[in-house]
């Protein structure tokens, strides 16, 4: 993956240094943005929790993702059984 600012510290506070879990992402794309909101759907519920919300630029949106295609496919040749390597994860 590339990362032009590997070199740059970018400190996480203790409360968030666990992250988030999402199962769903909803996607709204605007003329001058995108907007991505991370869901938790209970899976005995029919309802969610927004658990993450990003704004991106259009820039911004296109380099996410191109680094999400190269991840995905370099962990796809180690991480997935070899008969569904190469296929949509749908």
């Amino acid at each position: 993956m590339r990362n032009e600012h590997e070199d740059l510290e970018v400190p996480i506070d203790d409360l968030q240094i666990a992250g988030v879990w999402a199962n769903l992402v909803w996607i709204a794309p605007r003329a001058d943005e995108f907007t991505l909101d991370f869901i938790r759907v209970d899976p005995r519920e029919p309802r969610g929790a927004i658990v993450a919300r990003v704004a991106l630029s259009p820039r911004l949106m296109r380099q996410f993702l191109d680094d999400g295609e190269m991840s995905w496919q370099t962990w796809s040749e180690s991480g997935l059984p070899p008969e569904v390597r190469g296929h949509d994860p749908d």
